[in-house]
């Protein structure tokens, strides 16, 4: 209870933080003519790229018989991460399956994803009919470390309930993953800088898989630049060098699993020039199978 509690706070702060308003997609339910509603929507439709976007998958079970044999499909790119989910029927947490991600079943070139709420014939866990009344609601979070738009193209609920088989789907939402979302916050390469000045910017700060550095600076075009990290004794956990194609751009630090949350100090060095900042790293992830 711990984690979902955990979990929902994390989803509030990224519905309210989020640069962008939610993107809802009310979704159809076929047969039409029953009580029965599905949602799908998006906490933002622009995410600061290493982000977290949060999808939201509601059913509201509003007829007089329950729903059994409940399953959710979604397909994303594969440039697109499942760091954390949760399910809850009511409010509370309830065992679920994730099953994916699937090449195969989908459109061509995303994975597949499958959330399993009801099994029927199951003996284990997984089997929760949604009740008269019940409401049901899958909350997956999502990271990206690539820039660009990404369509979210095909998501479905199937279920059951008085001898009819019901599905719900809508029409196809975008996502875009950008550098920054605030431009009074961004670092502008067209201003003027003294020669001898490198400016850096990390972003997005707190961060969970990956953090980006990016810098501006005059005569970096050709240039070598290199971030040291450091822990909070001085210890150097990370260096990475590239050489500047312009004038300004980015480096980027992926921690890997050994390294855990907390404060890290990091230097951003072209020659002589300089630029120090902290960053904070905030690990969760999420653990497959049964729940």
């Amino acid at each position: 209870m711990r984690k979902i509690s955990k979990l929902i706070e994390i989803t509030v702060l990224a519905f309210i933080l989020c640069g962008n308003s939610p993107l809802a997609a009310p979704e159809t339910v076929y047969p039409t003519g029953y009580q029965i509603t599905s949602d799908y929507s998006l906490s933002a439709d622009k995410i600061v790229i290493a982000d977290t976007l949060v999808i939201r998958r509601v059913v509201v079970n509003g007829e007089a018989f329950g729903l059994t044999g409940l399953y959710f499909s979604d397909n994303f790119p594969p440039e697109l991460e499942i760091v954390d989910n949760s399910v809850s029927v009511n409010g509370v947490a309830t065992d679920h399956i994730i099953l994916g991600p699937t090449g195969s079943q989908g459109p061509a070139g995303y994975d597949k994803y499958i959330w399993v709420i009801d099994l029927p014939g199951d003996t284990g866990t997984v089997n929760r009919t949604l009740q008269p009344g019940d409401s049901v609601v899958v909350t997956t979070m999502i990271t990206c470390n690539d820039l660009g738009r990404f369509a979210l193209p095909l998501h479905t609920a199937v279920f059951y309930g008085n001898g009819t088989g019901f599905f719900s789907t809508s029409d196809s939402l975008e996502v875009e993953f950008v550098l920054s979302l605030d431009v009074d916050d961004d670092i502008d390469p067209r201003r003027t800088l003294p020669s001898n000045s490198l400016n850096s910017l990390a972003y997005p700060n707190p961060f969970n898989a990956s953090v980006i550095v990016r810098y501006a600076g005059e005569r970096l075009k050709g240039r070598g630049i290199l971030l040291e990290v450091y822990d909070l004794t001085g210890r150097k956990i990370h260096e990475n060098a590239l050489v500047s194609g312009a004038h300004e751009g980015y480096i980027v630090w992926k921690p890997p699993e050994s390294i855990s949350s907390g404060l890290y100090l990091y230097k951003l060095s072209a020659g002589k020039r300089s630029s120090k900042g902290k960053v904070t790293l905030i690990k969760y992830q999420v653990n497959y199978g049964a729940r």
